[in-house]
């Protein structure tokens, strides 16, 4: 358990989950304010704003956002436009979120009724501080819950950017736990390598004394005295005399 605790609270990590957060701030702040600007050109009469905004919102939404990331990342600055890891992770997900924020702060203003906007226009006030006054902050009850559904899902997908290189909590425990498994290959390799390294080989006097001790044991009835001599049974390459064995040889024929 202690050393759950450790890892998970290592300082390595926690720094890395300090930078996801501050991906998700300053992404949702960028995708707010576009989403609200995308709203209100959703909500305009020009056709052309309108049309606009909803090709916007259909591409963003349509596609992946790991594309999206790679695209700004790698396309853009075959074009001129660089920008580091970490800034081009904020972009990405500001410029995604702000097509999924465009669609429920609309939906909010929506939810409204409209005899609100007819009651400020009645009494002299601007669209704009209509807007501000009248209409943000009822549409907010709607609104909210979208906004905190959508911070966490953002602080869940900030692992995505580790594929940008952005130095996040889940770059860091891949990192940790590409260290993890070398360590345990080298290990690995270390043990096998020590385990079929041969002892030292004795000497050769050494090989022959236990050559006669084999031969005393090993020699047949009646064959005591029989002459032998010590053949090797050792491995290819192995020149030691640890191998050595006796082997009788047979009575020569009178």
């Amino acid at each position: 358990m202690s050393d759950i605790l450790g890892y998970a609270l290592s300082s390595f990590l926690l720094e890395g989950a300090w930078i996801a957060i501050e991906i998700t701030a300053l992404a949702m702040i960028v995708g707010l304010f576009l989403g609200l600007v995308l709203a209100l050109m959703r909500l305009s009469r020009f056709k052309l704003l309108s049309g606009v905004a909803w090709g916007y919102i259909w591409l963003m939404r349509g596609t992946p956002l790991l594309l999206q990331l790679v695209f700004i990342f790698d396309a853009l600055p075959r074009l001129g436009i660089r920008f580091g890891p970490l800034t081009t992770a904020v972009i990405g997900f500001g410029l995604n979120e702000a097509a999924f924020a465009a669609e429920f702060i609309r939906g909010g203003i929506l939810a409204v009724n409209r005899n609100q906007t007819i009651a400020a226009a009645s009494l002299g006030m601007g669209p704009m501080l209509t807007l501000r006054r009248i209409i943000l902050p009822q549409a907010m009850r709607a609104i909210l819950p979208q906004i905190s559904n959508a911070t966490i899902s953002m602080l869940k997908g900030t692992s995505l950017a580790s594929v940008i290189f952005v130095n996040e909590l889940t770059f860091r425990a891949q990192q940790i736990m590409t260290e993890e498994e070398w360590d345990s290959v080298v290990a690995v390799h270390l043990k096998g390598f020590f385990n079929e390294t041969p002892r030292a080989a004795p000497s050769a006097a050494g090989g022959r004394r236990t050559c006669e001790r084999n031969r005393r044991r090993a020699a047949p009835a009646g064959q005591e005295g029989v002459p032998f001599r010590c053949r090797s049974a050792r491995w290819p390459g192995d020149r030691s005399d640890r191998h050595l064995v006796p082997a009788f040889l047979p009575k020569r024929r009178t």
